[in-house]
């Protein structure tokens, strides 16, 4: 799980996750009170999948979502 925390006055310390579940990468959001838009739009749902290239924007910042799968022995 991947958190977005942001520190502002009347912020929520948390305001979204990113969690991996077999169907997917699905951003949640952790309360309403935080506007956050997937791709220019504005998330109609407290959980969204996400895929790459998905540009995920809140609190002024623009981020874009994209993952690797790993094949192979981490380094020993």
């Amino acid at each position: 799980m991947a958190t977005v925390r942001l520190k502002r006055w009347f912020a929520p310390e948390t305001a979204a996750s990113i969690h991996h579940r077999e169907d997917g990468y699905f951003l949640a959001a952790a309360g309403m009170k935080t506007k956050i838009r997937i791709n220019g739009t504005e998330m109609a749902d407290a959980q969204q999948k996400l895929k790459a290239g998905d540009v995920i924007e809140l609190a002024g910042i623009t981020a874009t979502f994209g993952y690797e799968v790993f094949h192979g022995e981490l380094n020993k």
